[in-house]
């Protein structure tokens, strides 16, 4: 098992290296891109910094120190997810081009060639001032054990099962329907909802974004246990969830698999 792990980091590492060269040479437009990512943050911050630093009272537990953790964490979920799994936004063109025969020829998993092997170094950077912000801020403001973070960490893994369900179901439907984008496009405009805490929503969205697509809980459940609003039924339902539609992913990447006809026929 471990030699595994460490044979696929090797093979993830050199894609990388080449996802970072190609990145780099294309500066300008590698430049661009990381100013409207920051840009972007930047508006959504002062949106909801603006609209919570009016409170003189908390709102379910949260406040604006909780808020402004919520929105830091929400997003290194997402940014790390953009940084590990940007080559599922050219999964379409390899089914479509007859390039998906060729990877299920090569000795590696196809699913870990799909999914992993385009590394963006922007997102990484992303991520790393997002997550430097959140230990400070963290640090600064709250009270957070060894245990309980912790928690956070086995948390935040869980919530990442969740995204790397949603990408390899993606991939699946790519295959079948030959859609990608389209699919990204609606998923992200409902995990946009996950920018606000699930419990300010009503009991019925928060069934939606608890059970039926899970990007509310998903973040809602990692910050909870750093705020210490969790409880053992969360953490509980959160690992149900997390590792059902991880599960099934891989069932419906199997699935796809097979009713997969190569380009030739």
């Amino acid at each position: 098992m471990i030699k595994e792990i460490s044979f696929y980091f090797k093979i993830w590492l050199s894609f990388a290296q080449k996802s970072f060269a190609k990145s780099f040479y294309n500066r300008v437009s590698s430049i661009l891109f990381l100013i409207g990512k920051i840009v972007r943050g930047i508006v959504a911050f002062t949106f909801f910094f603006s609209i919570f630093s009016r409170l003189t009272v908390n709102v379910s537990g949260y406040g604006l120190k909780e808020i402004i953790l919520y929105f830091l964490i929400y997003n290194i979920l997402v940014s790390l997810s953009d940084f590990l799994f940007r080559e599922v936004y050219e999964f379409r063109a390899k089914v479509v081009s007859g390039d998906l025969d060729l990877v299920l020829t090569k000795p590696i998993s196809p699913l870990f060639n799909c999914l992993l092997t385009g590394a963006d170094p922007l997102d990484l950077l992303i991520v790393l001032l997002l997550i430097i912000a959140m230990i400070v801020f963290l640090l600064l403001n709250f009270s957070v054990s060894l245990s309980m973070f912790l928690l956070f960490i086995i948390c935040f893994v869980l919530a990442m099962l969740i995204q790397t369900a949603f990408y390899i179901s993606v991939m699946a439907f790519g295959i079948i329907f030959l859609e990608v984008d389209h699919i990204i496009g609606i998923y992200r405009d409902i995990q946009f909802l996950a920018e606000v805490p699930i419990r300010f929503y009503k009991s019925f969205f928060q069934f939606v974004l608890t059970y039926i697509v899970p990007v509310g809980i998903a973040v809602a459940v990692p910050v909870e246990v750093l705020i210490g609003l969790f409880n053992l039924k969360n953490i509980l339902v959160f690992s149900f969830v997390s590792l059902f539609y991880f599960m099934l992913s891989l069932y419906f990447w199997n699935y796809a698999l097979k009713k997969y006809s190569s380009a030739s026929s």
